[in-house]
């Protein structure tokens, strides 16, 4: 059996959360990623990777994907009447 540890992981939103490295720039560490990846899938929880550098330098940006995969999806009602507000405001 598998096991995988991730950086930080909610049970509540099946989230998990990767911050990587210089380690996770080699192949042996990325078929290994893509493994974690596809276990965690399997088990309906959502992989975010982010990098240590993108974290040093957009952290915002970081925050925002991260607050972005929290949010529950727009029913696809509420989806196409944005898509109609779109079209009329052009």
């Amino acid at each position: 059996m598998a096991r995988f540890v991730f950086d930080f992981y909610c049970p509540e939103k099946r989230i998990a959360i990767e911050l990587d490295g210089e380690t996770h720039y080699n192949d042996d560490q990325f078929k290994r990623d893509i493994e974690k990846k596809a276990f965690a899938t399997a088990f309906g929880i959502k992989v975010l990777r982010f990098t240590n550098e993108d974290v040093h330098t957009n952290l915002e940006g970081v925050l925002e994907s991260i607050s972005q995969a929290l949010s529950p999806p727009l029913s696809p009602l509420l989806q196409e009447e944005g898509k109609l507000d779109q079209k009329t405001k052009s």
